[in-house]
């Protein structure tokens, strides 16, 4: 099997929910899977679902973010960034390993957007991927390199979302 770059993109609900939905379905066909969360705040709750899946996942830790990168101080920007790169970095260097079929790197592509990272090292990170290896990457936006290199692009809309309306993200339906 010939691994293939999965991209999910956009403003919409879904990203996230479709990539665990990929998980499940590697996982029930006893695929090894790493998973790992970037600029999020560890709350989500399939973070204490996964676990229970066995060894099969592997769930990377990242060091989790209470605020939106824009709302933090500049001091608290750079140590994001420290932390992220770093969280990326060690990921991939996982991933390299071979010991995963599949590897979900999700709001990694909100590293590009934010100026953590540049747009080519996602493309170099996943073009060293091993061969077998899938990869998925979520965020609200891709880059035409990306772009380029994606074998899915999945763009989700959210046409009406309850956060339009001044809904906020709800325990167990948003996170």
């Amino acid at each position: 099997m010939t691994g293939r770059l999965h991209v999910y993109i956009g403003y919409g609900k879904g990203k996230s929910t479709a990539a665990l939905g990929l998980l499940l379905r590697a996982v029930g066909q006893g695929y090894r899977v790493l998973y790992g969360q970037f600029m999020k705040s560890g709350r989500s709750g399939e973070l204490k679902v996964l676990p229970g899946l066995g060894d099969r996942v592997k769930l990377w830790e990242t060091a989790p973010v209470q605020k939106f990168f824009r709302n933090l101080s500049p001091e608290e920007q750079q140590e994001v960034t420290r932390d992220q790169r770093a969280s990326l970095t060690e990921m991939a260097t996982a991933m390299g390993s071979g010991a995963y079929d599949l590897v979900i790197m999700d709001e990694a592509l909100d590293l590009v957007d934010l100026g953590i990272v540049a747009e080519q090292e996602l493309v170099d990170l996943a073009a060293g991927r091993p061969e077998t290896a899938e990869l998925v990457l979520t965020g609200h936006n891709a880059g035409p390199l990306i772009t380029d290199a994606a074998d899915y692009l999945t763009e989700f809309f959210a046409r009406k979302h309850p956060y339009n309306e001044g809904v906020p993200a709800r325990r167990g339906i948003e996170f």
